[in-house]
């Protein structure tokens, strides 16, 4: 029994251990290093598979991660929802996968703008030059016009 116990300690420590190193990556701007952390963590432990599935849907979605990824955030958090139905992350996932939601439906009305305006902006440019070329005309035709009595 006494061994019994003593792995499970020396088990959650490791774990703990191998947490704070994920953890820390993440702090430090390695995320891809800490997601190989987290799956190898994951193929260890599956029993904290809700844990790791939402600290790496965090980081998926962080502002600071250059590699951003909401889908993956998604997939994270949506995999707390249908795999994990008495996580404690499960209420946070849900709002979480609503927020990211939100945030797609902003970036695709954003492109679409930014889109329309590239348009808008190449139309302008294009008046311009019109514009240019009558102007020029204009010229022409008013030298013409005090050339010829």
């Amino acid at each position: 029994m006494l061994s019994g116990c003593a792995h499970f300690f020396y088990e959650d420590a490791i774990t703990k251990a191998d947490m704070e190193q994920a953890a820390d990556l993440t702090s430090r701007g390695n995320y891809q290093e800490a997601v190989h952390k987290y799956e190898q963590i994951i193929a260890r432990h599956p029993s904290l598979g809700d844990e790791v599935q939402f600290e790496m849907g965090l980081m998926y979605a962080s502002p600071h991660n250059k590699y951003k990824d909401y889908s993956k955030a998604l997939e994270c958090f949506q995999q707390i929802i249908q795999n994990y139905p008495k996580s404690i992350h499960r209420r946070n996932s849900a709002t979480l996968i609503s927020l990211i939601e939100e945030i797609y439906k902003k970036d695709k009305k954003t492109m679409t703008q930014s889109r329309q305006i590239d348009k808008l902006e190449q139309e302008i440019e294009a008046m311009k030059k019109k514009l240019e070329r009558i102007k020029k005309v204009d010229m022409e035709l008013m030298q013409k016009k005090k050339t010829v009595p």
